[in-house]
């Protein structure tokens, strides 16, 4: 199998597997904790959204981020169901060793469906993306906060991303580490895209990934 189509693969495997069977598991108060603590809720109880884009936010952080017990939803559900085959068991141990972080993008291959991005706060490093959708309209004038999927042979996102405009670097960065210091909580991970949450909120652009 070439490395696009495993990636095409994993991601229709994932779409089902992260999209819907582990969200399954979330306890009743999972996503209205995930949305107080991203600054989502109105009043006691009412999510208010921005966009639909929103939506597909507080879900991976629900499932990504958000803890019961110390642990995550996509970490339940590898310890307490596993995958029912070698590669659903492939996704949730990437998914488990999931990683977001600030990007800049160094070149773009459109007939390989992949980029060259490099991390800006040294969290793992220069990685290659696949990403069929990302990789026909970004430009090296963007910044990428995303979460990575690391497998053996390709890097995947989780599906969700905040894109900034790389000429406002400085500022953007200037801005998550004042936002940063002000979240009461002790896991980085997790400050980390409340941060950028936010951030999108105030200087995010439309970009489409895939």
């Amino acid at each position: 199998m070439q490395p696009i189509e495993q990636y095409i693969y994993y991601r229709e495997i994932a779409k089902t597997l992260i999209g819907i069977k582990v969200p399954e598991i979330l306890g009743k108060n999972a996503l209205g904790n995930s949305g107080k603590m991203l600054g989502l809720v109105q009043g006691e109880r009412t999510l208010v959204f921005e966009s639909e884009n929103e939506m597909s936010y507080l879900m991976d952080f629900a499932i990504n981020e958000y803890r019961e017990d110390g642990k995550t939803a996509v970490e339940k559900y590898r310890d307490t169901i596993g995958g029912e085959n070698e590669v659903e068991k492939e996704i949730l141990e990437a998914a488990c060793s999931s990683y977001t972080t600030l990007f800049k993008i160094d070149s773009i291959s459109k007939e390989k469906n992949t980029l060259i991005i490099d991390d800006l706060f040294y969290v793992k490093g220069k990685i290659e993306l696949t990403d069929i959708g990302f990789s026909q309209s970004a430009t090296p004038e963007l910044l990428l906060f995303t979460r990575i999927f690391p497998f053996k042979t390709f890097n995947m996102t989780s599906g969700i991303s905040f894109i900034f405009a790389r000429k406002s670097e400085d500022n953007i960065i200037k801005k998550y580490k004042k936002l940063y210091k002000r979240i009461n909580l002790e896991n980085k991970q997790t400050k980390r895209f409340i941060a950028f949450f936010k951030l999108n909120r105030a200087d995010g652009l439309t970009v489409k990934l895939q």
